[in-house]
């Protein structure tokens, strides 16, 4: 029959304790100085409330506005095209046509919607109603005859669509 033999566990070569007992020793440390940190604590409260000081919290619930966006729109989208994942508040698609066609479909549906053509540059297009405000921003997607649009919804003087727009 064969036995095995155990090593020791490790020792500190300076004290010969062995190093599992030294982390032991720390968290013992560690839990008695919260314990004590706990009791000054409490204890400097109780004296505070002996002295007749008032110790109070207040809580204020804000009626929730719901989510802001759940009001606005959803475009059309053109024919084939592929949804991607979503951007930071934004709709990513990729469409298999040209930046003309991709142009002419939405200046074909959005009026249709209500919105209106506030300004277009180069790669952008600025749609605008009362309720909602439509950047639309084409870019050529390398390696494919696809483009990619991006969609952002917004709410009508949102400072960010101009800026966006002027990049």
């Amino acid at each position: 029959m064969i036995h095995h033999r155990k090593d020791p566990p490790p020792r500190d070569h300076a004290s010969g304790v062995p190093r599992d007992a030294e982390a032991g020793g720390r968290h013992r440390k560690l839990w008695l100085a919260g314990i004590l940190v706990g009791l000054a604590l409490a204890g400097m409260c109780g004296q505070a409330l002996a002295q007749g000081a008032r110790f109070g919290v207040q809580l204020r619930v804000l009626p929730a506005r719901g989510n802001p966006e759940a009001a606005l729109p959803a475009l059309p989208r053109p024919p084939q095209v592929q949804v991607l994942p979503p951007g930071h508040h934004a709709d990513r698609l990729l469409y298999a046509g040209s930046v003309s066609d991709a142009r002419a479909f939405y200046a074909s549906a959005l009026p249709a919607l209500g919105f209106q053509l506030m300004q277009r540059t180069a790669d952008s297009s600025l749609w605008e109603r009362d309720d909602a405000r439509a950047e639309l921003h084409f870019y050529p997607v390398t390696g494919t005859e696809a483009i990619g649009i991006i969609v952002r919804m917004s709410r009508p003087g949102a400072a960010d669509a101009q800026t966006a727009l002027s990049r």
